[in-house]
Parts: structure tokens; C-alpha cells; sequence
């Protein structure tokens, strides 16, 4: 998923953005103690830890684009630590933005690990996810980190768990949304790894037909869920 992930939400960051993060170069990585200095030093500039850690993870997310997982997972763990350590102390809207952003941070650093091939790790970072984004409350970060589940179990080959946790992310998702649909997909795949042909031609059918609905759903979740994706996604059932 990781070329269809860069191919489009490129957004074309420069290469100094990721030398301000110290991406790309083990050497000059910031230890723990000194991105938590830096990220509560935010107020001297006009932010706050919270608005300073969103945008980080948003330049992360371009670095990975431009130059690969491998020059940037380092530093995303670095970063669940450091919201970690923060959150001892945070109180209030703070203390749940924080627990998000860690939710956000540990699907990302799933992500950057199935990319390497790495799926153990991959596995353990999903599954944090999903544990951490219960106690956030947020139903559509829930979906999303299932039906991620189901993509990295689709990836994975393990015809066992594929449908299942596909059908359970629906469940979760709101009727009708992006989420569903990107469940739905996902679900396809699964039917088309286990050979349940008829199964998995309904499935992506109903994506497409719901495709312009699901355009307008305000959720930042799944926004690269197009007709493109689909094609890309589920080759078997698309017949290329």
C-alpha cells in the first residue's frame, strides 16, 4: 500500500523539511529528551505541543513520500515517546489530543514497517493503534485502524482473518461513509485472496457504485480512496 499511499498524497515537500526533522541521517536524530525540550518550547514560537506534533507528523508523512520508511521510522518512534512522556503530565482536551495523536502516530509507524516487509512489527504497531484509539473515543479513527487491520492481514496472505476483520470495520464505520466503503474494498480483497469470486464482484461493484457519495464525507480518514485505488487495490477483482 505504500506506492499507492505516495502516488497520492505526494504533496511535494522539499528535502528541507526533512533535514529540520533530522529525517534521513541517524547521526543527527534528536534523542527523546531533546524532542520533548523542543516540542514544549512550542509556545515561544505561538503554538502549542499539540499543534507543533501534528505538523511533525504531517512532515513525516512527506519525508516518507520523498525519500522512503526507512529513513523515517526511526523518528516516528522516537515521536510516540516523546507524546508519551508528554501526556504524563497533560490534563483535560490536551490529554486526549495527545492519546490521539499517539493513535495517529502508531498507524503511521505501522504503515512505515509493512512497507519495509516487516509485518511482525507492522502487526504490533496496528494493534497498539487500535488499543490506544478505544481511549481516544473517535468511531471513525476506530474504523480506520480496523480496516487497516484487514488490509495488513490481506497483505499478509491470511485468509483466516481477512474477511473478518473487513466485515467487523464495516460494522464499526458509519453507514454509508468513506470508511465503510475503504472496509468494503478491502473486504474484496480478501474474497478475491480466498477465491470467492462471486463474493468479492459484489463487494467492489457496491465501492464503486458509492464512490461519489462518499466524496463529500468530512472524515480525514481514507481520502485516497478513489476509482484509481480500487483498480490498484483489488487487481484480481478488476480484471487487469
Amino acid at each position: 500500500m505504500a506506492l499507492d499511499r505516495r502516488t497520492l498524497l505526494r504533496s511535494g515537500v522539499g528535502l528541507g523539511a526533512a533535514a529540520a526533522l533530522g529525517v534521513g541521517s541517524p547521526a543527527s536524530a534528536a534523542s527523546v529528551p531533546g524532542l520533548v525540550r523542543r516540542v514544549r518550547a512550542a509556545s515561544a514560537y505561538g503554538s502549542t505541543p499539540v499543534e507543533h506534533l501534528r505538523k511533525t507528523r504531517r512532515l513525516l508523512i512527506d519525508s516518507d513520500n520523498l525519500l522512503g520508511p526507512r529513513q523515517v521510522v526511526q523518528a516516528v518512534r522516537e515521536h510516540v515517546d516523546v507524546i508519551k512522556e508528554l501526556r504524563q503530565d497533560a490534563k483535560g482536551s490536551d490529554r486526549r489530543d495527545l492519546m490521539e495523536l499517539q493513535t495517529q502516530y502508531g498507524e503511521f509507524l505501522s504503515w512505515l514497517y509493512q512497507d519495509l516487509g516487516n509485518n511482525q512489527q507492522a502487526q504490533f504497531w496496528l494493534d497498539r493503534a487500535f488499543q490506544w484509539s478505544h481511549t481516544v473515543g473517535d468511531v471513525d479513527l476506530t474504523s480506520y485502524v480496523m480496516a487497516r487491520k484487514a488490509q495488513l492481514a490481506g497483505d499478509m496472505a491470511d485468509l483466516t482473518d481477512v474477511v473478518d476483520l473487513a466485515e467487523a470495520a464495516q460494522r464499526m464505520a458509519r453507514p454509508r461513509s468513506r470508511l465503510a466503503a475503504v472496509a468494503r474494498t478491502y473486504e474484496a480483497y480478501g474474497h478475491a485472496l480466498r477465491g470467492e469470486h462471486t463474493e468479492s464482484e459484489r463487494a467492489i461493484d457496491h465501492v464503486r457504485n458509492v464512490l461519489d457519495g462518499v466524496a463529500s464525507d468530512p472524515s480525514p480518514w481514507g481520502v485516497w480512496l478513489n476509482a484509481s485505488y480500487v483498480e490498484v487495490r483489488c487487481p484480481e477483482v478488476s480484471g487487469h
